[in-house]
């Protein structure tokens, strides 16, 4: 998806008329200021995919009014936290059969400043609980 964000919410909108599953995306995407959608640049979709398609029930790094994107220095780190997520979600589920999901590992260089919080845990033990978000 290419063009501005007005552009992003017309192709929203037209989409919808065949398309209900795009309801409740659409609806997260106004939660999100215009300011902080990523339009025009390669890969934008999947980026904003991240925010505007989350579990309602919330995650590490969300309410669940909105996604997050979820990224490791490496690729066993965002395996173990797809697998943790995904075990999760499927004990919660009744339906007991064999489940196959397939992923994908996206690269991104992302040029930005971040917390790092490894190593922290004396610091921020709230962070680092293994029950809790």
């Amino acid at each position: 998806m290419g063009g501005t964000p007005a552009d992003i919410a017309a192709a929203f909108e037209l989409e919808m008329l065949t398309n209900d599953r795009l309801q409740v995306p659409f609806e997260r995407l106004h939660e999100l200021p215009e300011s902080e959608w990523l339009v025009g640049e390669p890969n934008a979709t999947i980026v904003m995919a991240a925010y505007l398609h989350a579990d309602e029930a919330g995650g590490r790094f969300s309410d669940g009014s909105l996604g997050a994107w979820y990224c490791s220095f490496d690729l066993q780190t965002a395996i173990r936290e797809t697998v943790y997520h995904h075990t999760r979600r499927l004990s919660h589920s009744a339906a007991g059969y064999y489940q196959t999901i397939q992923m994908r590992e996206l690269r991104a260089e992302v040029d930005a400043k971040f917390q790092d919080l490894r190593g922290q845990q004396d610091l921020h033990p709230e962070l680092y609980s293994p029950a809790s978000y």
